[in-house]
């Protein structure tokens, strides 16, 4: 009788492999879209000179949160 169990941990390991592959990409994209948008909202609040002390602040604070979920995936924003 045959011993599968080298077979087994091998397909064990290449799908957790996938499936961390996968978070990490979804995290990636959603990173770089944060990213974009945020920029996007200083060209705005600097095209238009406004004063948005409340906006930028948010968005630091959310930007600051995004980048401890992802530095857990060793990405830098």
């Amino acid at each position: 009788m045959k011993n599968n169990t080298a077979d087994t941990t091998t397909i064990t390991t290449t799908h957790t492999t996938t499936i961390i592959m996968a978070a990490n990409t979804t995290i990636t994209t959603t990173a770089l879209i944060m990213k974009k948008v945020v920029a996007a909202l200083a060209i705005v609040i600097i095209k238009k000179k406004v004063v948005a002390t409340g906006i930028t602040s948010n968005i630091g604070v959310a930007r600051g949160n995004l980048t401890r979920v992802v530095s857990g995936f060793d990405f830098k924003i």
